[in-house]
């Protein structure tokens, strides 16, 4: 819940996610930092339960503690993942927007870069320095 944000759009399959998530979520937890997350999961081989396993993690009771548990942990949450969610919406977004590789983070500063970032070059983005 910090000042500075950024969005990621996202794929759980994806291991540059995992790699980016880690950094953040071990490196960066006392940065000024809000993180949005949105599900772009990959059309692409080895990817193919991607969109079943977003649409477990948001029909989870706390969607950011599966999130990361599934990130950080290989932790997928125990449901059928058949809720209301909006993974196709946000998946629809990311195609319009171009956005066909992940991880793709959009810093508040109109920076944007598709590709997993250590703590250090996404501290110099939020400084307004490119990595």
């Amino acid at each position: 819940k910090g000042t500075r944000k950024i969005a990621v759009f996202s794929d759980p399959d994806c291991p540059f996610c995992k790699i980016l998530d880690r950094e953040i979520h071990t490196n960066m937890t006392k940065d000024d930092l809000t993180i949005y997350y949105f599900m772009n999961p990959l059309k692409i081989p080895g990817h193919e339960q991607a969109p079943l396993k977003a649409a477990k993690i948001w029909c989870s009771r706390d969607r950011g503690k599966a999130w990361l548990d599934w990130m950080l942990n290989n932790k997928l949450p125990n449901n059928d993942g058949t809720c209301k969610n909006p993974v196709a919406e946000t998946k629809k977004i990311a195609t319009e927007a171009g956005f066909n590789s992940t991880p793709m983070i959009i810093f508040d500063n109109g920076y944007t870069a598709n590709q997993a970032l250590t703590a250090d070059q996404i501290r110099r983005v939020l400084q307004d320095r490119m990595p």
